[in-house]
């Protein structure tokens, strides 16, 4: 089996996570905690008229834990829709000898490290709105 090599791609499927909000050490873990706490169990948030960054970061958050958890397989086109990134432009495929893709494809650590900037504006919009900072 080879990998489908794209210049604008590491070849890398995966990077271990570091300074990151899956491992709880994102630029504004802080304020994605505080948020987290303004956040229901299920269902969007109050007033999302009013809570517009929070929202987003609601769903900012479900498909974030998509692409760490399940490399997208459940929420890709949400997580395209909030953090603005056209899935198959950094997905990894692997390929057989025939050419034919291999299920599943893997993110790229490129699409890693443009969702943890992406990531970062969003928590820190939310929590601008929502008077953490």
């Amino acid at each position: 089996m080879t990998v489908l090599s794209l210049p604008h791609l590491n070849a890398k499927p995966y990077a271990e996570p570091t300074h990151t909000y899956w491992s709880n050490r994102g630029r504004h873990q802080w304020m994605a905690d505080a948020l987290n706490a303004l956040v229901p169990h299920s269902g969007s948030v109050p007033n999302k008229s009013r809570n517009r960054n929070l929202e987003t970061f609601r769903i900012a958050s479900n498909a974030y834990y998509d692409l760490y958890n399940n490399g997208l397989w459940n929420r890709a086109r949400s997580f395209s829709r909030v953090f603005g990134i056209r899935v198959n432009d950094y997905m990894v495929r692997y390929v057989t000898r025939n050419g034919r893709p291999v299920r599943p494809a893997h993110p790229s650590n490129q699409m890693y490290s443009i969702t943890e900037q992406r990531m970062d504006e969003i928590v820190y919009a939310a929590a601008k709105e929502q008077g953490i900072i």
